[in-house]
């Protein structure tokens, strides 16, 4: 991310490194950090949607879904 910072792949590839050492936290903060810095980027939007179903944090998951919507809104 330091030689091209806009890079999504190496975001999300930092993100699963980081959530598989059990860091959410840190891991969190790097996929928000991006988004708000490079985005809306889709699938950056898509893994923070995931997240914040799964802790049950809907209003952050449907702000971050409705991201996806406006990628592709007729794909629903």
């Amino acid at each position: 991310l330091q030689i091209k910072p806009d890079f999504e792949e190496s975001a999300l590839a930092l993100y699963d490194l980081y959530s598989a050492r059990a860091e959410k936290k840190r891991a969190l903060k790097l996929l928000e950090s991006f988004q708000d810095q490079f985005g809306p980027r889709k699938s950056v939007a898509y893994q923070l949607g995931q997240y914040y179903l799964e802790v049950e944090d809907y209003q952050k998951a449907i702000k971050h879904l409705m991201v996806l919507e406006s990628f592709e809104p007729q794909n629903l």
